[in-house]
């Protein structure tokens, strides 16, 4: 992390957010908790982000440690010890003033990233719920591995903003399919074949990246039925 880069400062940053993650999903927080918990421990990371440009690695990753402890079990990070040897060093003041200005831009955009990743794990873990699908199952939808998808849903590597976009869709449709019955319900019905999918299951439809189509078909039937 050469002094004045602000790419540098964009890596410790996902970095850091992504240690965050994997101690989050360890600990079993997700949803708006999780979101919190990797905000706040972000925002409060720039005396770690000197320690680690300093070559201090083991005292930045303490430091992100302890914040993270503190903040997941609700304390705020006032009350966390940073090391101040850093601080107290002498630093040329156009350097920090640079850092204090690039550093909030940065955790901005990667936190806003780390929200979509935390959304579109909480759209697999309902997608593979509500359908009773396996990861196999759920990555013959987005076209990948089903170890690939166990790694998106364990928060072991970010899904990419394509496998993203596709989610939405997916899940934006599967909302409208739980209108149409009841939750309990929904594994039964799309595994029964039907002349609604020329003689098949409607889940070999959503297999095949259809789950809207199917929707689209159930919504007219019923309606005529209605």
């Amino acid at each position: 992390m050469r002094p004045g880069g602000s790419e540098g400062v964009r890596r410790f940053a996902q970095v850091v957010s992504s240690c965050v993650e994997k101690l989050n999903a360890e600990a079993g927080l997700t949803g708006l908790r999780a979101a919190v918990v990797t905000s706040a421990v972000m925002q409060a990371a720039l005396p770690s982000m000197l320690l680690f440009r300093e070559g201090e690695i083991r005292a930045a990753s303490r430091a992100v440690s302890t914040l993270w402890i503190a903040l997941s079990t609700g304390e705020s990070a006032e009350s966390v010890g940073l090391p101040p040897k850093i601080l107290a060093k002498r630093r040329d003041e156009r350097e920090l003033e640079e850092l204090a200005h690039v550093f909030p831009l940065v955790v901005f955009e990667e936190t806003a990233s780390a929200r979509k990743a935390t959304s579109g794990r909480d759209m697999l873990r309902r997608l593979s719920t509500c359908l009773d699908l396996s990861f196999e199952n759920v990555g013959r939808i987005l076209n990948v591995p089903g170890e690939t998808v166990r790694r998106w849903e364990r928060g072991i590597s970010r899904i990419p903003s394509d496998a993203l976009a596709t989610l939405e869709l997916v899940d934006s449709a599967l909302n409208r399919l739980s209108k149409l019955f009841l939750p309990q319900r929904l594994p039964e019905v799309v595994r029964r074949k039907a002349d609604l999918f020329n003689g098949g299951r409607a889940l070999d439809w959503i297999l095949q990246g259809r789950i809207a189509n199917v929707v689209d078909r159930y919504e007219q039937v019923l309606s005529y039925q209605g």
